[in-house]
């Protein structure tokens, strides 16, 4: 039963390929070159996807923000 519960609460392959495909050029870049735009701009973008789909792509979305805390944090 556990397996059914966490596969409803995945995203559908559809929605997956959507988010990694818009979400994966804006992490890269700013995985880069860590800049407030880019941080704005991956923030508009995950506003506009399936939750689901970001949800189960987090760590990739998270990698490039914590390079950006690490740059950017009190020091």
């Amino acid at each position: 039963m556990h397996k059914l519960i966490c596969r409803y609460h995945m995203a559908s392959d559809a929605a997956l390929h959507e988010a990694f495909t818009r979400l994966q050029p804006i992490c890269v870049r700013l995985a880069q070159e860590q800049n407030v735009e880019l941080v704005d701009s991956l923030r508009q973008t995950v506003k506009t996807l399936d939750r689901r789909a970001v949800s189960d792509l987090i760590e990739y979305v998270l990698f490039p923000l914590r390079l950006t805390l690490k740059k950017y944090g009190a020091k």
